[in-house]
Parts: C-alpha cells; structure tokens; sequence
C-alpha cells in the first residue's frame, strides 16, 4: 500500500466522528477501504479518554473482522451493550484513533472524537 487509501468509517450508518453513542446500546462500525494491495491487512480501532492512555488500558480496544474483494476492503466490528453499561452516568468523551497494517506497514486511517451519552431505559434484556 504505497498511498493512504479512501476510507469511510461509520458507527451505527453516520461518519464516526463527533458521533454520541447511548450507554447500554449495541454499536455497529464499519470500515470501507478503497485501494490495491489490501488483502491479509489488519484493521484497529482503539477508542480512550486521554492521548497518554496506553491501547492497554482503552474503554474500547477493537480489531475489526475484514474480508477484500478486488479493490475494497470491509471491516466491521461492534460496541456492544454490556461493554458501555458500566460507563459512567455524566457520559464522557473519547478520542480514537483508526489503524490499517498492511504487509508490515502501519497507517493511520482517522483519528476523531465520540461521546457516550447517559440511556434512560436501563433494561438490556
């Protein structure tokens, strides 16, 4: 992958970015990658409140499921439920940062921010 490849990045079917996520809801993310030589690539997702946290100690620490076909590569990976339940009633504030390893090399997709905000409805069953 000589080149940063297009990529769209999506929770719950809105750009990621400045997304607020309910606590105790399920989260769909999807990832679309456009560009050569993507096959056998790794896809991370690392969600946490301060820059300085390490990857180790992220609320969400994720690698996406991928499949390629041709030229696009498809991660997809959830935020479920009972991963954001025990977050805190005020909600909080997260940066993330996205990350492809292709052949040895690491590329920095997007970095942004999201929200979890506070859910009313407290039963998940």
């Amino acid at each position: 992958m000589a080149t940063k490849p297009y990529s769209r990045f999506t929770i719950n079917e809105s750009p990621a970015d400045g997304q607020k996520l309910k606590r105790g809801d399920d989260h769909s993310c999807l990832l679309i990658i456009y560009g050569a030589g993507l096959t056998g690539s790794i896809v991370r997702f690392v969600a946490k409140e301060k820059i300085s946290d390490s990857d180790a100690a992220a609320i969400f620490n994720k690698t996406a499921t991928v499949t390629v076909s041709g030229n696009v590569l498809t991660g997809v990976w959830s935020i479920d439920s009972v991963e954001t339940a025990s977050l805190p009633d005020a909600g909080m504030s997260l940066i993330y940062g996205l990350q492809i390893v292709t052949g040895g090399k690491v590329t920095t997709l997007e970095e942004g921010a999201i929200s979890v905000e506070a859910d009313i409805v407290r039963t998940n069953s």
